[in-house]
Protein backbone atom coordinates (compact mmCIF):
# COMPACT_ATOMS: atom_id res chain seq x y z
CA UNK A 1 0.00 0.00 0.00
CA UNK A 2 1.30 3.46 -0.79
CA UNK A 3 1.86 6.07 1.86
CA UNK A 4 -1.15 8.38 2.24
CA UNK A 5 -1.03 11.97 1.05
CA UNK A 6 -3.01 14.90 2.31
CA UNK A 7 -4.98 16.91 -0.26
CA UNK A 8 -2.62 19.36 -1.96
CA UNK A 9 -2.59 23.01 -1.07
CA UNK A 10 -3.18 25.33 -4.03
CA UNK A 11 -0.43 27.50 -5.45
CA UNK A 12 -0.62 31.00 -3.95
CA UNK A 13 -1.77 33.57 -6.51
CA UNK A 14 1.26 35.74 -5.74
CA UNK A 15 3.81 32.90 -5.78
CA UNK A 16 7.25 33.80 -7.06
CA UNK A 17 9.82 31.00 -7.04
CA UNK A 18 12.92 31.34 -4.94
CA UNK A 19 16.29 30.79 -6.60
CA UNK A 20 16.47 27.34 -5.00
CA UNK A 21 15.85 23.81 -6.10
CA UNK A 22 15.33 21.35 -3.30
CA UNK A 23 15.60 17.76 -2.20
CA UNK A 24 13.26 17.13 0.74
CA UNK A 25 13.89 14.94 3.76
CA UNK A 26 16.84 13.42 5.55
CA UNK A 27 20.21 13.52 3.78
CA UNK A 28 21.97 10.20 3.20
CA UNK A 29 24.10 8.89 0.33
CA UNK A 30 21.91 7.67 -2.52
CA UNK A 31 19.04 10.07 -1.83
CA UNK A 32 19.98 12.04 -4.94
CA UNK A 33 21.56 15.19 -3.55
CA UNK A 34 24.83 14.42 -5.35
CA UNK A 35 23.08 13.88 -8.68
CA UNK A 36 21.15 17.13 -8.27
CA UNK A 37 24.34 19.07 -7.50
CA UNK A 38 26.00 17.59 -10.58
CA UNK A 39 22.98 18.43 -12.76
CA UNK A 40 22.96 22.02 -11.51
CA UNK A 41 26.68 22.30 -12.30
CA UNK A 42 25.77 21.95 -16.01
CA UNK A 43 23.66 25.12 -15.91
CA UNK A 44 25.46 28.33 -16.92
CA UNK A 45 26.75 30.17 -13.85
CA UNK A 46 24.57 33.23 -14.52
CA UNK A 47 21.39 31.08 -14.37
CA UNK A 48 22.51 28.56 -11.76
CA UNK A 49 20.08 28.09 -8.85
CA UNK A 50 21.10 27.19 -5.34
CA UNK A 51 20.58 23.61 -4.17
CA UNK A 52 19.06 23.17 -0.73
CA UNK A 53 18.57 20.04 1.31
CA UNK A 54 15.31 20.62 3.17
CA UNK A 55 16.18 18.66 6.29
CA UNK A 56 19.15 17.38 8.22
CA UNK A 57 21.55 14.50 7.76
CA UNK A 58 20.47 11.06 8.91
CA UNK A 59 22.40 9.96 11.98
CA UNK A 60 25.91 8.95 11.02
CA UNK A 61 25.90 10.85 7.71
CA UNK A 62 26.72 14.33 8.98
CA UNK A 63 30.27 14.36 7.59
CA UNK A 64 29.08 13.14 4.19
CA UNK A 65 26.72 16.12 4.07
CA UNK A 66 29.64 18.45 4.83
CA UNK A 67 31.70 16.69 2.14
CA UNK A 68 28.91 17.17 -0.40
CA UNK A 69 28.87 20.88 0.38
CA UNK A 70 32.61 21.05 -0.34
CA UNK A 71 32.22 19.08 -3.57
CA UNK A 72 29.37 21.37 -4.67
CA UNK A 73 31.57 24.41 -4.02
CA UNK A 74 34.31 22.87 -6.18
CA UNK A 75 31.74 22.59 -8.99
CA UNK A 76 30.62 26.19 -8.47
CA UNK A 77 27.24 25.17 -7.02
CA UNK A 78 25.90 26.80 -3.88
CA UNK A 79 24.63 24.01 -1.63
CA UNK A 80 23.07 24.37 1.80
CA UNK A 81 21.14 22.27 4.26
CA UNK A 82 18.42 23.73 6.42
CA UNK A 83 18.92 21.25 9.23
CA UNK A 84 15.81 20.12 11.07
CA UNK A 85 12.61 21.88 10.00
CA UNK A 86 9.34 21.99 11.91
CA UNK A 87 6.37 20.73 9.88
CA UNK A 88 5.26 24.34 9.34
CA UNK A 89 8.69 25.48 8.17
CA UNK A 90 9.10 22.40 5.96
CA UNK A 91 5.77 23.18 4.29
CA UNK A 92 6.65 26.85 3.78
CA UNK A 93 10.06 26.03 2.27
CA UNK A 94 8.54 23.28 0.09
CA UNK A 95 6.13 25.79 -1.37
CA UNK A 96 8.77 28.49 -1.94
CA UNK A 97 11.41 26.63 -3.97
CA UNK A 98 11.54 26.89 -7.74
CA UNK A 99 11.86 23.15 -8.41
CA UNK A 100 11.07 20.21 -6.12
CA UNK A 101 13.16 17.10 -6.77
CA UNK A 102 13.16 13.45 -5.77
CA UNK A 103 16.25 11.71 -7.08
CA UNK A 104 16.55 8.55 -4.95
CA UNK A 105 19.03 6.12 -6.41
CA UNK A 106 17.30 3.16 -4.71
CA UNK A 107 13.85 2.06 -3.58
CA UNK A 108 12.36 4.32 -0.96
CA UNK A 109 9.01 4.41 0.80
CA UNK A 110 9.01 8.02 -0.11
CA UNK A 111 7.53 10.24 2.54
CA UNK A 112 9.27 12.95 0.52
CA UNK A 113 6.84 12.34 -2.33
CA UNK A 114 3.75 12.67 -0.16
CA UNK A 115 5.20 15.77 1.51
CA UNK A 116 5.78 17.41 -1.87
CA UNK A 117 2.27 16.46 -3.02
CA UNK A 118 0.65 17.76 0.16
CA UNK A 119 2.48 21.05 -0.42
CA UNK A 120 0.85 21.19 -3.85
CA UNK A 121 4.08 20.50 -5.71
CA UNK A 122 4.73 18.26 -8.72
CA UNK A 123 8.33 17.11 -8.28
CA UNK A 124 10.81 15.92 -10.84
CA UNK A 125 11.45 12.27 -9.98
CA UNK A 126 13.79 9.62 -11.27
CA UNK A 127 12.14 7.20 -13.67
CA UNK A 128 12.29 4.01 -11.61
CA UNK A 129 9.97 1.07 -11.01
CA UNK A 130 8.86 2.62 -7.72
CA UNK A 131 8.04 6.04 -9.14
CA UNK A 132 6.34 4.54 -12.21
CA UNK A 133 4.11 2.63 -9.77
CA UNK A 134 3.44 5.83 -7.82
CA UNK A 135 2.69 7.66 -11.08
CA UNK A 136 0.13 4.96 -11.94
CA UNK A 137 -1.52 5.33 -8.52
CA UNK A 138 -1.39 9.14 -8.56
CA UNK A 139 -1.34 10.21 -12.23
CA UNK A 140 -0.05 13.67 -13.14
CA UNK A 141 1.48 14.25 -9.71
CA UNK A 142 5.13 13.95 -10.72
CA UNK A 143 7.36 14.26 -13.73
CA UNK A 144 9.33 11.09 -14.39
CA UNK A 145 12.82 11.82 -15.68
CA UNK A 146 14.85 9.16 -17.49
CA UNK A 147 18.42 8.39 -16.58
CA UNK A 148 20.80 10.88 -18.12
CA UNK A 149 18.10 13.52 -18.69
CA UNK A 150 17.93 15.09 -15.24
CA UNK A 151 19.93 18.21 -16.12
CA UNK A 152 17.74 18.86 -19.17
CA UNK A 153 14.52 18.32 -17.18
CA UNK A 154 15.79 20.62 -14.45
CA UNK A 155 16.57 23.39 -16.93
CA UNK A 156 13.06 23.01 -18.38
CA UNK A 157 11.46 23.23 -14.94
CA UNK A 158 13.49 26.35 -14.16
CA UNK A 159 12.20 27.97 -17.37
CA UNK A 160 8.61 27.01 -16.44
CA UNK A 161 8.47 26.74 -12.63
CA UNK A 162 4.66 26.79 -12.70
CA UNK A 163 4.93 23.27 -14.17
CA UNK A 164 6.15 22.13 -10.74
CA UNK A 165 2.74 22.80 -9.16
CA UNK A 166 -0.15 20.36 -9.17
CA UNK A 167 -3.25 21.40 -11.08
CA UNK A 168 -6.12 22.14 -8.72
CA UNK A 169 -8.13 19.18 -10.03
CA UNK A 170 -5.28 16.68 -9.55
CA UNK A 171 -6.02 13.96 -7.01
CA UNK A 172 -3.34 12.84 -4.56
CA UNK A 173 -5.51 9.94 -3.40
CA UNK A 174 -5.24 7.60 -1.57
CA UNK A 175 -5.68 9.65 1.56
CA UNK A 176 -4.96 8.44 5.08
CA UNK A 177 -8.65 7.53 5.44
CA UNK A 178 -8.60 5.47 2.23
CA UNK A 179 -5.40 3.68 3.27
CA UNK A 180 -6.89 2.92 6.70
CA UNK A 181 -10.01 1.41 5.07
CA UNK A 182 -7.84 -0.67 2.72
CA UNK A 183 -5.84 -2.03 5.66
CA UNK A 184 -9.02 -2.86 7.61
CA UNK A 185 -10.38 -4.74 4.60
CA UNK A 186 -7.08 -6.58 4.17
CA UNK A 187 -6.85 -7.51 7.86
CA UNK A 188 -10.47 -8.69 7.91
CA UNK A 189 -9.72 -11.05 5.03
CA UNK A 190 -6.83 -12.75 6.87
Amino acid sequence: MPLPAQPPQPRPADWQPSDEIAVLGFYYPGKGHLEVVEAVATIPTSDRPRVVALGCASAGHEQELVDLGRYAAELGVEFTSTGFLSPEDRLARSRAVAVPIIAHQHVSASGSLTDWLSAGRRPLTVDSDYFREMDTIRPKTMRLVRDGQFAEALRGALREPESTWLDEATSTSPSIEEIARAYLTWWAAL
